[in-house]
């Protein structure tokens, strides 16, 4: 199945700029599927829809396993004497079979590499068993009543057009120095790390079901965002995380759309630079839209191609309904 993307990821000229923040996403001649630009609320009636640069397929799994499936072999071979492995055969949820292979063959390649990422994540899967047994059951994370007063993010309850699930952060209401002096590092690394578990659990089942192979997309919301609202420990727990992710959570991340980013994103994109995963950053893009609070969705080219109006957040530019953790339009900012 066809879905669009952002823009296209350049990895090496991302990973080589020292300080330029990400791109916006630039228009093309393409068109994109969803509603008309006039149905989205505040649209103008001469609205048009910013169209995306490119198409990018979600490749069949079946074809996947059938094109790599000597390297998968091998890499079966490589850890089938490993208790850990053998164990989580006939998981209920995310089960080590050769889907689960697959993924770390598709990020980190054949050999060796994939075998240290499988075997490094069969033992962070162990060492936090009865917390994945907690993610597993649809319980929230142990401390996420508390944490969700300052830092406001959690997993949304729609999924894309494409059934990809969605990260929704509002990071301009959020209180990241007060986070940090109240919770230790890895607490707040924890709590980062059970929403990717709980993004993994929905990409694998939809992949399972759908015999596409389906990612996550995380949308920052940044109004009302200061430059002084940033903190350099968040942004180093942030870094661990993302870190974490891309070797324990493979092909998790298709993409991060940065909306209503402040105009001072190139002070804070070298901070980020030096924490955070050359490969996390490549994924990264602003969409043009300033202020969905009072403008149209129309505005961004990112948002209409991927969602429908009742399937995006109110304060995002759409019609849906919000949740009690990411709040009515008018929240204010943690305190």
């Amino acid at each position: 199945q066809s879905i669009m993307v952002v823009c296209p990821v350049d990895h090496q000229a991302l990973a080589a700029s020292s300080a330029s923040p990400p791109p916006e996403c630039p228009a093309h001649r393409s068109s994109s599927a969803g509603a008309a630009a006039t149905e989205w609320p505040r649209a103008p009636k001469d609205a048009k829809q910013k169209p995306l640069k490119i198409k990018r397929d979600q490749p069949n799994v079946d074809d996947l396993l059938q094109k790599h499936a000597a390297d998968i072999v091998t890499l079966r071979a490589a850890v089938a004497s490993d208790k850990l492995f053998a164990d989580g055969a006939n998981n209920r949820i995310i089960p080590y079979d050769d889907i689960w292979l697959l993924r770390f063959i598709l990020s980190n390649g054949k050999g060796k590499s994939a075998e240290k990422a499988v075997r490094a994540t069969l033992e962070y899967r162990a060492k936090n068993a009865d917390l994945l047994t907690r993610c597993a059951a649809g319980e929230d994370h142990p401390l996420a009543a508390n944490l969700r007063k300052l830092t406001i993010s959690e997993i949304y309850e729609t999924p894309t057009e494409a059934g990809e699930p969605v990260q929704l952060i509002r990071a301009g209401k959020s209180n990241v120095k007060k986070l940090m002096d109240t919770y230790s590092a890895d607490e707040v690394v924890e709590n980062m790390n059970y929403q990717k578990e709980q993004a993994f659990i929905r990409c694998d089942e939809s992949t399972r079901r759908t015999r596409r192979l389906i990612k996550m997309v995380t949308v920052v919301d940044m109004h009302s965002q200061r430059f002084s609202d940033n903190d350099k420990r968040f942004y180093k727990a942030l870094g661990r995380a993302s870190k974490d992710s891309e070797m324990f959570y493979p092909q998790l991340l298709e993409i991060t759309v940065g909306i209503n980013v402040p105009s001072y994103m190139n002070l804070i994109w070298p901070i980020a630079k030096r924490v955070m995963p050359a490969k996390t950053l490549a994924k990264f893009r602003i969409c043009s839209a300033k202020d969905t609070v009072t403008q149209s969705a129309v505005l961004c080219p990112f948002a209409p191609a991927v969602f429908q109006p009742s399937t995006l957040v109110e304060f995002l530019g759409g019609a849906g309904p919000t949740t009690e953790v990411l709040g009515p339009v008018d929240r204010p900012k943690a305190l």
